[in-house]
């Protein structure tokens, strides 16, 4: 499996936990070529309907 694959994989998972995704998905990122980042928003977007970007932009 696959870095990009891997994050989806994770993602999915988490989905059901905002809190959650908030944390992970700055992690995953880190693990992932622009290339392949551009293909989990993608994805994700198509998937769940919201842009991971807000992720990162979320204070702590």
């Amino acid at each position: 499996m696959g870095r990009l694959e891997y994050s989806k994989e994770i993602l999915q998972k988490l989905s059901f936990d905002k809190s959650l995704l908030e944390k992970e998905y700055p992690k995953l990122i880190k693990l992932l070529t622009s290339k392949e980042i551009e293909a989990l928003n993608a994805w994700y977007r198509n998937k769940f309907g919201i842009d991971p970007d807000r992720f990162l932009n979320t204070k702590k």
